[in-house]
């Protein structure tokens, strides 16, 4: 499992199934945040997570939300489809050498509202739970 923080949420129901019918789950270190970060860690990810001699059996990937977001990590729709695309590559090169089964997961709704600010206003994560991005992006 590849994902942010909503992947990190939902990884304690994810796992209980997914061990209960003999699978081995295990997750991206921490919280993969953007693509940038996943088109630069990726390889890395999946190579320091899969034990000597195994294959990857199923591997999930989300990413989206840190991207859109007003703050350090926003990038152009551009951007983001290149990044995305390098990172897929990356997974489809294991899917064609071991066969693994990818799941890209959309899970996530935009949150608009500006939640939990500090001073007033929401305009950088640092003061917001939820950093604002809008539904058009």
């Amino acid at each position: 499992m590849i994902g942010d923080s909503v992947s990190l949420g939902t990884k304690g129901l994810v796992w209980a199934n997914l061990s209960s019918r003999g699978f081995e789950p295990t997750h991206s270190p921490g919280n993969a945040a953007s693509t940038n970060l996943g088109a630069h860690c990726i390889a890395a990810w999946t190579a320091a997570a899969q034990p000597a001699g195994r294959a990857w059996g199923v591997i999930s990937y989300q990413f989206g939300l840190h991207d859109l977001a007003f703050d350090v990590e926003r990038i152009s729709v551009a951007q983001y489809a290149s990044q995305l695309t390098a990172i897929t590559a990356s997974l489809v090169a294991l899917q064609r050498r071991d066969g693994t089964k990818l799941l890209w997961v959309t899970t996530t709704p935009v949150p608009t509202a500006h939640t939990y600010s500090v001073a007033g206003h929401c305009h950088t994560t640092s003061k917001c739970l939820n950093a604002p991005r809008f539904i058009a992006d």
